[in-house]
């Protein structure tokens, strides 16, 4: 949902034109609807079955806020979906409705940006946690605590509201009198001091932290993905080697079994469960996020590409895109936790 109204726009022609965008706008809103009310429904059931799991570690603390914060993401994306049906259907059916629909685009859209980095920010704190646990696992293991996890993780929300947070005294709803209807409606404001503030707080939660926490993930990310290599091939050679000669199909796949609850290479079996899970949970936030880092980066570059430039409508489309795959990262967890977590598995 753009930041700012269709009329705004109306001047940008290049590549997209007026109509082409507002089917474009219209078809991500309904998607938007659609991946927010099922990301909705699986962080429910994360949420629920890590709790029923037993908060006592570091890492169901660390999953659960993650769902959390996940499921604060698809809410206000399920409003910012509405809102954008809603108000696009203005133009495209030529209705008009008493309260402007765009009030709840442009809370829902700002609400967005601190939420995206929140989760940014947790996901990376689980990667980099785990990845310390697997490369110092006897210094870090014991920093890696419940207390520690929920402090972090906690204090990431803040941060983030607290900078996002005066953006929204810039804005409010007004009676504003609509010339094409002779009629008046409630109506968003947006004052024009907000854009150098929003200037400021745009390059730190939508630039700077999307952009580091990406990169950290990735390096996390390869060093897990390392270890369980490592291991796994420790465990696979170990295991053949002490199977004596003549031993049976069944008998071999009893004998691994038990040897892949050992410790191994440093990772017991439930190390080797965890760390599986977070690395795919990292991959999943990397290939969902890879294009929300690009088109920022392609903003730096081409000027042009922004609110009020000529390619404005290719800006708020592309925009869009990126945050149905970050709504598609939000909701996609309940299948990572119930494949790699036995004990989330079998509560849920």
């Amino acid at each position: 949902m753009e930041n700012s109204t269709l009329r705004d726009l109306s001047n940008s022609s290049m590549f997209l034109t007026f109509e082409q965008y507002l089917v474009m706008m219209f078809s991500c809103c309904i998607l938007y609807v659609l991946v927010s009310t099922f990301g909705i429904l699986t962080n429910i059931i994360n949420i629920r079955t890590f709790i029923l799991m037993g908060l006592k570690d570091a890492m169901t603390v660390s999953f659960l806020l993650l769902s959390i914060s996940d499921l604060s993401l698809s809410v206000v994306s399920l409003v910012t979906g509405f809102g954008g049906v809603l108000y696009v259907s203005e133009f495209i059916f030529d209705d008009w409705f008493p309260v402007d629909p765009y009030i709840a685009g442009l809370f829902s859209t700002n609400l967005f940006i601190p939420l995206s980095a929140v989760v940014a920010l947790n996901t990376s704190f689980i990667s980099v946690a785990r990845c310390m646990c697997v490369s110092l696992p006897f210094y870090f293991r014991n920093i890696f605590q419940r207390k520690t996890a929920t402090t972090t993780m906690i204090v990431s929300i803040l941060f983030c509201v607290l900078v996002y947070s005066p953006v929204f005294t810039y804005m409010g709803v007004v009676e504003k009198f609509d010339p094409v209807h002779n009629r008046s409606r409630p109506s968003a404001w947006i004052s024009p001091d907000r854009r150098y503030l929003k200037d400021i707080v745009w390059d730190i939660l939508n630039m700077a932290i999307p952009i580091s926490t990406f990169a950290v993930i990735i390096v996390s990310t390869i060093i897990m993905a390392r270890a369980l290599t490592k291991s796994q091939k420790f465990r696979s050679a170990n295991a053949q080697r002490n199977l004596p000669s003549g031993t049976n199909a069944a008998e071999k796949s009893r004998i691994k079994d038990n040897f892949s609850k050992k410790k191994v290479a440093g990772l017991t079996g439930k190390d080797r469960q965890v760390v599986l899970q977070v690395v795919v949970i990292s991959l999943a936030h990397i290939l969902c996020h890879t294009p929300t880092i690009v088109f920022i980066l392609a903003g730096v570059i081409v000027p042009e590409l922004t609110l009020g430039g000529r390619l404005s409508y290719l800006y708020v489309t592309v925009g869009n895109v990126c945050m149905i795959l970050e709504n598609i990262n939000s909701c996609i967890s309940l299948a990572i936790y119930y494949t790699y977590n036995s004990k989330f598995r079998q509560i849920c």
